[in-house]
């Protein structure tokens, strides 16, 4: 189940972010392209993904106070708490003051 947090189109950028719950474990991908992103990569493009475990997807939506929710729910939590250009880094920032684990992969 995926769900769009943030989306932006304009002329000098197209960015977005989604989450994703698969099975136990929640992925929030992001995707920039244009002008704006060529300022800081060359390529013109960025893709990035955090990832979460079982057990730090379980103890954040936990936090969340979402646990026993359906996935839509849990989702949708997501989305009202992380819902700018910044929802990747932001959710990060929020696993790390709770103490829950996170990867975190970009290209370039």
């Amino acid at each position: 189940m995926r769900l769009e947090l943030y989306h932006r189109k304009d002329d000098r950028i197209w960015c977005t972010i989604t989450a994703e719950l698969t099975g136990w474990k929640l992925s929030v991908r992001g995707h920039d392209l244009g002008p704006q992103v060529e300022e800081f990569f060359p390529e013109g493009e960025c893709e990035y993904a955090l990832s979460l475990s079982e057990d730090s997807t379980q103890r954040l939506f936990e936090s969340l106070g979402c646990d026993n929710d359906p996935d839509e729910k849990k989702l949708q939590a997501i989305k009202d708490t992380f819902q700018n250009d910044r929802a990747d880094s932001e959710l990060k920032e929020y696993c790390a003051e709770h103490g829950i684990e996170t990867s975190f992969w970009c290209w370039p």
